[in-house]
């Protein structure tokens, strides 16, 4: 957590904080059209560091660079429509 200049301080949480979500699904629609438009914006595959504010709950891209190691591909079942709006 934010401890004031450049300083953080750790906070303890229960196992339950540890396991759980911490993004919404808009928020990660949010973060992947960040990754598209960067990769668009810079002609090649980016790599993003983001982070979310506690307080406000904004998401921040904090550092893009050249992607450094082989990209996930994840791609839908065997069979899946994909539906586009």
């Amino acid at each position: 957590m934010y401890a004031g200049g450049r300083a953080t301080r750790p906070v303890p949480t229960t196992p339950e904080e540890r396991s759980g979500l911490v993004l919404t699904d808009d928020e990660l629609q949010v973060l992947a059209q960040w990754s598209v438009l960067a990769d668009a914006h810079f002609k090649r595959r980016m790599e993003l560091d983001w982070a979310k504010d506690g307080v406000s709950g904004q998401l921040y891209v904090v550092e893009a660079r050249p992607l450094t190691f082989p990209a996930i591909v994840i791609s839908p079942p065997s069979g899946a429509r994909i539906l586009q709006h």
